[in-house]
């Protein structure tokens, strides 16, 4: 949808800007399905899936090209089955200058609200103009007459914050966003030095987490969902699961400690008893 939106605010002179957009969408769409295989591969791999498939009268490269050619098959079954109204919404994609009505679509559009979203900001610089209060407020902020539309959304989740709460709210947001990120790496360098099943899986997670984190930073920027109760119930896992390594590396390292003390205190305790007569 961004694409669609934002397709428009590139023009090439005597080419259609679709010709080069869709094989671009198609090599992401194959990327995508290529992070999917790998994803299932590691996960067969992990569960020795791929060692029981080896172990039989067959070729080692057998397990992991099946499972290649098999997403190979629906990717390409899926591009088949695209209906005519997707083809013709990818043909839709023009510049703004050959319809004025849908000026608003295109990226010039984008960043013209991006651009109200900073003079809100600039008008109240403490507390923005208020909760999903954007939208509400577009018009009386929009310095082009309108010639965007009326009551308009920001379409970035940075932006939206920035108008709504003001800098520092703004502020606040990116160190909230950073501090979850690098909380998550911290506790994944703290997982490598660990070799506890538990703390391996946990580190799994954080894995899972900051990849989330990276898809909001770099969706947020045409998206608004800073709202969405799921992003900020994943910045909490990001600090649950960081507690969750800490606290099982520190158990796992006094155990650890106390085996390597107990012959020295059991070597003690029997130098200490009384010889029996």
């Amino acid at each position: 949808r961004v694409l669609f939106r934002s397709g428009g605010a590139i023009k090439i002179p005597g080419r259609d800007y679709v010709d080069y957009l869709m094989p671009g969408i198609f090599v992401q769409t194959v990327t995508f399905g290529a992070i999917n295989t790998a994803i299932g591969l590691a996960d067969d791999k992990g569960k020795g899936l791929l060692e029981r498939l080896r172990s039989l009268p067959m070729s080692r490269g057998a397990a992991m090209g099946g499972r290649v050619l098999a997403d190979t098959i629906r990717n390409a079954v899926i591009v088949t089955v695209m209906t005519d109204e997707c083809w013709e919404r990818m043909g839709t994609i023009r510049s703004a200058t050959e319809d004025v009505e849908a000026a608003n679509d295109t990226g010039e559009g984008r960043i013209h609200f991006w651009r109200v979203a900073v003079a809100m900001a600039n008008a109240r610089p403490l507390v923005g103009v208020g909760h999903n209060a954007y939208t509400p407020m577009y018009n009386a902020y929009d310095f082009s007459d309108g010639e965007y539309g009326l009551g308009r959304a920001v379409h970035s989740s940075w932006f939206a914050v920035l108008a709504e709460t003001g800098y520092p709210g703004f502020l606040l947001f990116l160190s909230i966003i950073a501090t979850a990120f690098i909380t998550c790496r911290r506790a994944r360098r703290l997982a490598k030095k660990n070799t506890d099943p538990e703390v391996q899986r946990l580190d799994h997670y954080a894995v899972a987490v900051e990849s989330s984190i990276v898809v909001f930073i770099v969706g947020g920027s045409f998206v608004t969902f800073q709202y969405v109760e799921l992003l900020w119930h994943t910045l909490a896992l990001s600090m649950a699961i960081s507690h969750l390594i800490a606290a099982r590396h520190q158990t796992v390292t006094r155990a650890k400690a106390v085996q390597r003390l107990h012959p020295m205190h059991l070597g003690i305790a029997v130098a200490a008893r009384p010889a029996q007569v």
